[in-house]
Parts: structure tokens; sequence; C-alpha cells
């Protein structure tokens, strides 16, 4: 229950407003090395992790997982992406 809580959280803060497709980018130092562009955000969940992806026509540039046996999803919380992930 608290893993689809979280979902619909997230989920809630990452669609945006509008009809307007653009390119957004991350940052970072791997962006020099790899375009890091983005169209559009998704989540994914299933029962062992929780994935956000950031998409860019048919590829995924960018996906960050959580695996859920390690994190700690009592309420309310930060996850750390370096432990959990």
């Amino acid at each position: 229950m608290i893993r689809y809580a979280l979902l619909a959280a997230l989920l809630s803060a990452l669609l945006g407003c509008g009809e307007e497709i653009t390119t957004t980018t991350l940052g970072g130092s791997a962006s020099r090395i790899h375009s890091l562009n983005y169209s559009a955000v998704r989540a994914r969940l299933t029962q062992t992790e929780f994935a956000i992806q950031y998409l860019d026509g048919g590829e995924t540039p960018v996906q960050i997982v959580i695996d859920l046996a390690q994190a700690d999803l009592n309420g309310p919380t930060t996850l750390d992406i370096a432990a959990t992930g």
C-alpha cells in the first residue's frame, strides 16, 4: 500500500502541465560523454524495484532505480539512492 502511495505522489510531481513537448537536459559530468536530453519522464513500479526513467524518443538516456528490498518505506521518507539504488 505504501508503495502505491509513493508511486502516486511521485507521478503527481512528475506530470507536467501543458501540451507542448519540449526537450530538457539533466546536468552532470556524465553529459560530457553521453547526451542527457529527455522529453518525458516515466515511473515504473515492480515487486522488487521502483524506477524513474527519463525518456528521449525511444531511448532511456537516464534511469534511476531503487531496490525496494533495501528501502525503508514505513511512511513518508527520503530515499538515499546511493544506499538503495
